[in-house]
């Protein structure tokens, strides 16, 4: 009896303890299958992702046959033909096409209300939501510095206050709190109304969606004009974008200042977290997506991001132009939009005054979209032109930059002025002018300070010399820099072709450059017709630990014209230290009058100091005077050639012309027993101990 008693209470408990557990684990199972992250959550949304997906594919085979209705051309006609289009792809009935402006269709399927906009090139995306603005013909206030953007209206009554001169907003904040798209009828409280008169500038009264996007268009924030007397409109405020998207943002007009904010002033301003997409602004001076000029003394943008087409004669990406007075910061902002041009260009800002005390800061930036320069003014791929004092940081340009008559082309700037820090950027696209073209910046001009600088920084974009210009003047073109003074170029890099097709100064890293060029190297292919270098055309100041892999090749048609071409300088008028060439050297000149050719370099009037030279020197010309040699064509001086090192074959001998001290080694295995014995007494060498340079000592960077 007493033992039954036991195990019934063992049993109780037992029992206790699993309905516990089954409760526990009842309400697991109902938290996987109906928590925030449950499964039935989660297949619900995916069922929402698949319906998505289904009815944009819809849309895209009703656009196609419209297409090909159209014998290829995308054009929609009217909004029977799309509402047609989509009846028969999906057999459905009920669903709606509504033409909300030039630019786009509203299409809304019945079941799930879901809206798409279609626009006249095919473009697909969700519909912008439809606006709940509760304060019409005001711009609500959500505390007493801070405005609310509710709709486009909103925008117009900023514009024409700000123009106007009722208010310059100095010190208050506008903060967007949806996505507009000014295409779109749902961005409007009342996209027919005729209420603001003529934006446009036609001289009638349209609805104010057709105003908004067709003529002048949209009226920027901001002015400052002359008309009998100097007039300033401008603009001081805060913009919050707090992550929205502002679409198809249209301006046409004639005059200055064009962007969304037209002239921006004030004592510390800023624009932050907004996106601009299927912007299309033009076409005169100061003209890009977010700001046309600024006075600002402290201005800040950041998280800003710019897509469409913008066109003027100073044009920018993100800004058109400062002040000689601004500070500007932009940060964590991109530039997708086109840009076509006439003057200076920048796919984040395009002319940064260079005097006085203007100075910009652009950190972990970059812009995508193509940069076409039809004009002669200084092209960059993220700055136009350096002001004073310029920092570019973290930042990278992808979009290729064409400017066949700029002067200055660079992938991140076109040229270097008085102070400027480039630091840890690279450029993909390809670069192309005349003057001054390099992968990083194009040139330098106006400094007297030695301590700007270039580093940590490479190019893998093909580098052009354009040889669509008629006249024949001479450039300089780099992988890098093409023309550098007092600018000091450190830890760099380039992989990308190097093409000069005209008479330049053409190297890996550098065309021609009166500072030092340190821890460089190349293994891009270079080609150029009179001064050709793996590292530099031409140098007048030290190069040290640098090396070259790429091919080198020279080709002057000139038969008046020597060559001067070398694995690491053409025309060294230089220190070469620490340096070695694995690239082949080969002038393909048909009659060049005279050709200086050498491992390391074609020509020297300077020193040379522990260099090597593994590959062969070839050329074309019987008939040219040739001072051709493994390690230097020409040694002008009295340099020693003592440890520099070649093996033979490359050529018959150290220096072609000069003095020879050079060592020439037999096979491989001797030349690599002889130096790896003296790297204990080198500084900046190490030894090849992964194989990385087939055995042969490593510069120690």
């Amino acid at each position: 009896m007493k033992e039954k008693q036991k195990n019934s209470g063992i049993t109780l408990i037992a029992l206790i303890i699993t309905i516990i557990v089954l409760l526990i684990l009842a309400g697991i199972v109902i938290n996987l299958a109906l928590g925030q992250n449950g499964i039935m959550v989660r297949g619900e949304e995916a069922g929402i992702e698949y319906d998505i997906a289904y009815e944009k594919e819809i849309l895209g085979l009703a656009l196609k046959d419209i297409q090909i209705q159209n014998g290829g051309s995308m054009i929609i006609p009217d909004e029977a033909t799309l509402e047609k289009a989509m009846k028969d792809n999906s057999g459905m009935d009920g669903i709606t096409a509504k033409k909300s402006s030039e630019k786009l269709y509203i299409v809304t399927y019945p079941d799930s209300k879901r809206q798409y906009e279609v626009y006249a090139d095919g473009t697909v995306q969700d519909a912008a939501p439809k606006i709940n603005d509760d304060t019409p013909g005001e711009i609500a206030k959500k505390d007493e510095n801070t405005y609310l953007i509710q709709s486009i209206e909103d925008l117009v009554i900023l514009s024409n206050t700000a123009n106007d001169g009722t208010d310059t907003y100095e010190g208050k904040t506008f903060e967007i709190v949806t996505d507009l798209n000014f295409a779109s009828v749902n961005s409007y409280i009342d996209a027919t109304s005729t209420v603001f008169g003529d934006i446009n500038g036609n001289e009638i009264d349209e609805p104010l969606i057709t105003e908004l996007t067709t003529g002048a268009g949209f009226k920027p924030i901001g002015n400052y004009f002359y008309d009998n007397g100097w007039h300033d409109y401008s603009f001081k405020g805060n913009i919050e974008g707090a992550g929205h998207t502002i679409s198809n943002l249209y301006i046409n007009r004639n005059g200055q200042y064009q962007g969304f904010i037209g002239y921006y002033s004030g004592t510390s301003t800023s624009i932050q977290n907004l996106k601009l997409t299927n912007v299309d602004i033009g076409n005169d001076y100061y003209t890009a997506a977010f700001i046309g000029y600024t006075n600002s003394s402290k201005l800040v943008l950041n998280n800003c991001v710019a897509t469409g087409i913008i066109k003027g004669k100073t044009t920018g990406g993100i800004i058109a132009s400062c002040s000689s007075y601004s500070d500007v910061t932009v940060t964590n902002s991109h530039n997708e939009a086109k840009l076509v041009s006439t003057g200076k260009t920048g796919g984040i800002v395009a002319d940064p005054n260079y005097s006085s005390n203007c100075s910009i800061t652009i950190d972990n930036c970059y812009n995508s979209g193509e940069i076409i320069s039809e004009g002669t003014g200084f092209v960059g791929g993220l700055v136009g032109y350096s002001c004073r004092a310029t920092v570019v940081r973290n930042s990278y340009n992808i979009g290729n930059v064409t400017a066949i008559n700029g002067n200055g082309v660079g992938g991140i700037v076109p040229v270097v002025q008085r102070v400027i820090t480039i630091e840890n950027c690279y450029n993909t696209g390809t670069i192309e002018g005349v003057g001054r073209v390099g992968g990083i910046a194009g040139g330098s001009e106006w400094i007297s300070e030695a301590n700007s600088t270039i580093t940590r920084c490479y190019n893998i974009g093909t580098i052009i010399s354009s040889e669509k210009k008629t006249d024949t003047s001479t450039g300089w073109i780099g992988g890098i820099v093409g023309y550098g003074s007092n600018v000091s170029i450190t830890q760099c890099y380039n992989t990308g072709e190097i093409l000069a097709n005209r008479s330049c100064y053409v190297g890996g890293i550098a065309g021609d450059v009166s500072n030092q060029i340190q821890y460089c190297y190349n293994k891009g292919k270079v080609s150029g017709k009179t001064y050709v270098g793996g590292i530099a055309g031409k140098t007048t100041e030290k190069v040290e630990n640098v090396y070259n892999i790429g091919n080198i090749t020279s080709d002057n048609t000139n038969t008046s014209g020597s060559v001067y071409i070398g694995g690491i300088v053409g025309d060294a008028e230089s220190e070469i230290k620490n340096a070695y060439n694995l690239g082949e050297i080969t002038d393909k000149s048909p009659s060049a009058s005279g050709i200086n050719a050498g491992g390391i370099a074609g020509f020297l009037s300077g020193t040379i100091d522990n260099t090597y030279n593994l590959k062969r020197i070839t050329y074309k010309s019987e008939e040219a005077t040739k001072d051709i040699g493994a390690i230097i064509g020409c040694k002008s001086g009295t340099a020693d050639l003592s440890t520099s090192y070649y093996l033979k074959g490359t050529y018959s001998a150290g220096a072609g012309y000069g003095t020879d001290a050079s060592q020439v080694k037999d096979t491989e295995a001797d030349m690599k027993e002889v130096m790896n014995a003296n790297l204990a007494t080198l500084e900046g060498w190490k030894e090849d101990e992964q194989n990385i340079n087939n055995g042969y000592p490593l510069l120690d960077f």
